[in-house]
Parts: C-alpha cells; structure tokens; sequence
C-alpha cells in the first residue's frame, strides 16, 4: 500500500477583547476536550499553533492546560508553532512590529515550554512576496499557506505532498501547503453542520429569541439571558454532537 505523510496542526485563537465568557464556553466546549483526547493518544504526533490572547486567558484561568501541553511537548508528540503574538497581518503591518510581535511570541512558548518554535502560524494565512526575509530575520524556518497558492503557480496533485523553499532577498523559508479539499479550517467544520443542520434548527431559533428579548432588556439582563442559554443547550450539545449554532 502506498504511504504518504499525514501532517495534521491546530489553529486555536480568541481575538484581543473578545468576552471572558466566550473564551471560557470555547475552552470547555472545544479546546480542552481536545487537548486531553489528543494527550490520551501519544501515538499521534501534531503541531500547535495557540494565539497570545488564548494563552493569557489560560494562564489566568486554565493553568492546567499548561501541564497537559507541556507533557505532550516533553515526548516530542506536540510541536508548538509561533506567530503573531496578537494575530496581527504581518504583511502589512511596519517590519519592526512584526519582528517584535513573532519574537514576543517565540519568547513566551520557550519561557513556558522551554522550546523555541521552528514554524509560524500565518494569520489568515495571507501571504506576501517580501515575508521570507521578514520570517527568516525572527528566526523562523517555515509556515503553512493555503494550497491554492501552489495550484495557481501549476503545482498541483502529488507534487503538493511536501514542502518547497522561497526566498526574498537570500532568505529562505520553507512553506507547506494547507490541503483546502480535506483540512482547511474555512469548509471542514460546517460540512458537518449541514449534515445536522435540521437538528441545529431549534437551538438557531431559541437563540435568535433570546437576542430579540436581550436587545429590549435591562443593562446586564442580556448576558445573563445568553449564558443561561448556553447553560440550557451543553447538554444536548453533547448529547447530539452539535459542532456549531
């Protein structure tokens, strides 16, 4: 049977000023629980990419998921990327915050974790001609781009199962191809959701209620209705593997 490398990574990421109970439904309902199966399986290696805005709130709020990173980092299961501390678009942000942010970012993963990343995350994974020596410069060795850079450029089938090297100015980076067909985080969630989606109805209509009756409320009263909403559906959430609303 022919055989080719499987490279599975993760994007996690909460923007600056999101609410505290958003983090906290997205930890408890998504990243947690997959960061525990995922330490449950040492067999499957992965790559991490976490946000600096996540990796606040967690050392605030869930220090317990440094431990469980940090185990599967010291096996050698979970290689963690760096980035954008803030997720900023390092194309088009000046080159001196950009170096500061991936360096902001590669300090606090080897402050943690006592290892320094190889890879970054691209936000948005918007790519520049001029990024390689921008990524060389913060000490970078690759990142991942959408694969319809490649197909665009006549790289396409088989010859996308791999890397290739570019370079600005005599500065090499190395970039993989995110397969946009099976992984790519735009499509492959909501083809489950509309499998379901007759089951995610009722909950769609009861929320978009609750919010007609929050914008009437009192000051407060509408986060305290929304909460008691997510209250009210984590468990038919579990109960019917419901991915999204």
């Amino acid at each position: 049977m022919r055989k080719i490398n499987f490279l599975f990574a993760v994007h996690m990421h909460q923007p600056v000023g999101n609410f505290d109970g958003v983090f906290k439904f997205a930890t408890e309902m998504a990243y947690l629980p997959f960061l525990m199966a995922m330490h449950d399986a040492p067999f499957f290696p992965f790559a991490l990419h976490v946000s600096g805005p996540l990796w606040e709130y967690w050392e605030k709020h869930n220090p317990e998921i440094f431990d469980i990173v940090g185990a599967m980092v010291s096996r050698e299961q979970c290689e963690l990327l760096g980035g954008g501390f803030y997720e900023p678009i390092l194309a088009v942000i000046p080159r001196r915050d950009a170096i500061a942010q991936l360096n902001t970012m590669s300090d606090f993963v080897q402050g943690k974790f006592g290892v320094k990343p190889r890879g970054i995350w691209l936000t948005e994974r918007i790519w520049e001609p001029h990024l390689p020596e921008l990524l060389h410069t913060a000490g970078a060795e690759y990142t991942c781009v959408d694969d319809y850079h490649f197909k665009s450029n006549g790289i396409i089938a088989e010859k996308l199962f791999g890397h290739y090297i570019t370079e600005d100015g005599g500065h090499p980076v190395k970039i993989f191809p995110i397969s946009e067909e099976r992984l790519e985080n735009d499509r492959f969630p909501y083809s489950e959701q509309r499998r379901i989606g007759r089951k995610n109805a009722p909950f769609r209509r009861r929320r978009r209620e609750i919010r007609a009756l929050a914008r009437n409320a009192p000051m407060g009263l509408g986060r305290r209705m929304d909460a008691r909403f997510y209250r009210s559906v984590k468990k038919e959430f579990r109960q019917n593997k419901i991915v999204a609303i």
